[in-house]
């Protein structure tokens, strides 16, 4: 299960569009909100949901994947 700490660090990457800028927003190292980043995206691949996210080298970008809740 992912954490609302985590929830709320997605949303704020979404929001800015970046790692850095949230990082700076949130008052947190952009490491720390990288690796948050990443053990948020685990939950959904655990669960074998599409990816949420695409980061490359220089630039994250956010997939359009729906996101389907299983039973629903």
């Amino acid at each position: 299960n992912f954490t609302l700490n985590q929830l709320r660090i997605f949303l704020k990457v979404v929001e800015t569009r970046s790692i850095t800028k949230a990082s700076q927003e949130l008052a947190l190292s952009q490491p720390a909100v990288s690796i948050q980043l990443k053990n948020f995206q685990s939950q959904f691949d655990a669960a074998d949901i599409a990816p949420l996210y695409e980061q490359g080298a220089n630039k994250s970008s956010f997939t359009s994947a729906p996101i389907e809740t299983p039973g629903m």
